[in-house]
């Protein structure tokens, strides 16, 4: 690099084959370095996932390879989007190894792709998922039971034909309502655990005579942490605490559970609490805005 004419900010390593996984840990030994990374048709290498995750990565493989089985692409770009990557994947459905490989060496959308990464600047080539609603901050904190996600898909000369949404803790999954504009409504979540929440994009592999598919994602993490309540006597004053939750609180009361005739008794409220002890029935409870 000191030698020649080099752009620093446009450095790449490529591993195909037994270059994949040295492809994989050399991202971590030179953290900073390279602008992006392909990988063709092999396994990770040891270098943790989370390591190399913001590293702009594009994936392929053979579905019909008979000397690597494509389940070792498929976990490669799984450990990745768990771990907050947004690696594109194309799986070719016929090449073999040799064939697979040279597929995606020789494919102008992945090599425009490549080239147009520069280091420490937001790729303007697509294809791109993002998850735009709630947002997608590094751990999102919620007292509710599910979640509610939307985006945006946008393909490359391809047509987004699904969109689908893994819940990677429970192993639950579906399909987003549209493509381009999706929404997914109601997504559960596991109490008190990290939901790893992945949704994917589907188009087409870009090589009709190959076939395949290409999938692009993003990924969001979902901390459950639902507001358990405990009423108790203080002597003869009852008193409200909780858990969960991340505030700020709401005490809410109703006079007939059956109605749900909830009204505000406290806001911004604090835990523990000390009740009003009088001869009236009532029933509380906690709740975020």
């Amino acid at each position: 690099m000191a030698s020649f004419s080099v752009d620093s900010n446009r450095v790449y390593v490529v591993g195909t084959s037994q270059g994949a996984p040295a492809a994989w840990d050399l991202l971590k030994l030179r953290p900073g370095l390279f602008s992006a990374a392909t990988l063709g048709a092999r396994w990770k290498g040891t270098a943790p996932p989370a390591s190399i995750k913001d590293v702009p990565m594009r994936v392929w493989h053979a579905a019909d390879d008979a000397l690597v089985n494509v389940s070792q692409s498929r976990e490669l770009v799984q450990a990745l989007r768990q771990a907050g990557g947004h690696p594109i994947y194309t799986e070719f459905q016929i090449g073999d190894h040799i064939g697979g490989i040279g597929q995606g060496n020789m494919s102008p959308v992945i090599y425009d792709w490549l080239m147009a990464q520069r280091r420490g600047e937001a790729s303007v080539e697509g294809p791109r998922l993002s998850i735009t609603t709630p947002g997608s901050p590094e751990l999102l904190i919620t007292s509710s039971a599910t979640v509610d996600l939307a985006g945006a898909a946008e393909a490359v000369g391809e047509t987004v034909t699904l969109v689908r949404w893994e819940h990677l803790t429970t192993r639950a999954k579906g399909d987003a309502l549209g493509t381009n504009s999706w929404s997914v409504a109601a997504v559960p979540l596991r109490g008190n655990a990290t939901n790893v929440i992945v949704v994917t994009a589907t188009t087409a592999s870009g090589f009709p005579v190959n076939g395949g598919t290409t999938t692009f994602s993003d990924t969001i993490s979902v901390a459950s942490l639902p507001i358990t309540v405990r009423l108790n006597r203080q002597g003869s004053i009852p008193a409200l605490s909780w858990t969960g939750g991340t505030g700020p609180y709401r005490v809410q009361k109703a006079t007939n559970f059956t109605l749900a005739d909830w009204q505000d008794d406290l806001t911004n409220a604090q835990s523990p609490l000390s009740l009003e002890a009088d001869d009236s029935i009532g029933f509380y409870r906690v709740v975020e805005p």
